[in-house]
């Protein structure tokens, strides 16, 4: 409506044109109010485009990224559908994780290296004393804890020296590794070429031992 077309000029123009007193003129005012014009979703679906225009958009963006959303739901549907009908539903549930990823421990710190170590020393052939062997031997001292103690004893413990000489001199030597071991747990990193009492101690061990 005009904006100079108010409730008086309404009355009045009720009232000129069908003879309709105050009373009823209300009647028809409150009426009105109630009854949205059939035009008025068009004129606002106008006022939209136009300033959709004006700030650049596209107001049909969000339904065009669902259309496409869907199709790709339907385009993976049809591929799981068609493996369904290919391998059942045996194959299907066999394949499932069984493992929850959220569950999952990462050993990736170097203080966690030392069970590699000490795997590598353990199951590889000793022959002769060397810089390497020390080096080795230190560095599993200085990663020394509680942890590494029980996964080194379950090791040797398990190793039987009756099988030959090569599985008595890696139980006697992982023995007095762990003797070894056990003395610096809680104690600071040592160095590395046996300036300390606890490296001299173990090239010591080593060579009494090589040359048994």
């Amino acid at each position: 409506m005009p904006g100079v077309f108010n409730s008086s000029a309404i009355k009045s123009y009720l009232s000129k044109n069908l003879g309709l007193g105050s009373s009823r003129s209300d009647r028809v005012l409150l009426l009105g109010t109630t009854l949205e014009p059939p035009d008025q979703q068009k004129v606002a679906a106008q006022h939209v485009e136009r300033y959709m225009r004006y700030f650049g958009r596209d107001s049909r963006a969000g339904e065009a990224a669902f259309d496409q959303e869907n199709a790709t739901n339907l385009a993976l549907q049809a591929k799981l559908d068609s493996i369904n009908r290919e391998h059942g539903d045996t194959y299907i549930e066999g394949i499932q994780p069984r493992s929850d990823i959220l569950k999952a421990r990462h050993f990736d710190s170097s203080w966690n290296w030392f069970r590699q170590d000490a795997l590598l020393m353990y199951y590889g052939r000793l022959t002769t004393v060397d810089r390497e062997i020390t080096a080795r031997c230190i560095a599993l001292l200085n990663r020394a804890d509680p942890d590494m103690l029980q996964f080194m004893q379950y090791n040797i413990n398990h190793c039987d020296a009756s099988k030959g000489e090569t599985y008595r001199l890696a139980k006697e030597f992982g023995q007095k590794l762990i003797d070894n071991t056990r003395e610096v747990v809680g104690k600071p990193p040592v160095c590395k070429d046996g300036a300390f009492p606890q490296c001299i101690v173990l090239q010591m061990f080593i060579t009494d031992l090589f040359l048994v």
